[in-house]
């Protein structure tokens, strides 16, 4: 009866480790900074557009995908962008928006993918003599 109570907390405490663990690399993933962020949308791997400016980007509404390969919606506003719409079943890529960090957008029934990378800051990256 003792041995069952001591797995039960060694099992509790494994569990509690492990969610921990995921809570600190989700905050870490999520939060890292990202310079002059740029927005790239890859359709079937291949990058089609391109969003330097988050907080005022020329059309904050636009289609990506035909009906065949899969139509996104997507929507940049006030420093975020994400997919508004979706022609897939599950909806899951248009539950998040990202602003920053590492963790990117992907619908996988359409294969896009939205990520975050840094952009040019017009500075300079070296200098040469």
């Amino acid at each position: 009866m003792k041995s069952s109570v001591k797995q039960n907390i060694i099992y509790s405490c494994i569990i509690a480790a492990i969610f921990t663990g995921s809570l600190i690399v989700w905050n870490i993933m999520g939060s890292a900074k990202v310079e002059n962020p740029v927005a790239e949308i890859y359709k079937n791997g291949v990058l089609v557009q391109t969003v330097t400016d988050l907080h005022s980007h020329v059309r904050p509404t636009f289609t990506i995908g035909t009906p065949e390969t899969g139509i996104n919606i997507v929507r940049v506003k006030n420093g975020k962008i994400w997919v508004s719409e979706a022609d897939c079943h599950n909806q899951i890529c248009a539950s998040v928006f990202i602003t920053e960090g590492i963790i990117p957008i992907i619908c996988l029934p359409n294969r896009l993918e939205i990520r975050i990378v840094g952009g040019d800051d017009g500075g300079v990256d070296a200098v040469a003599r």
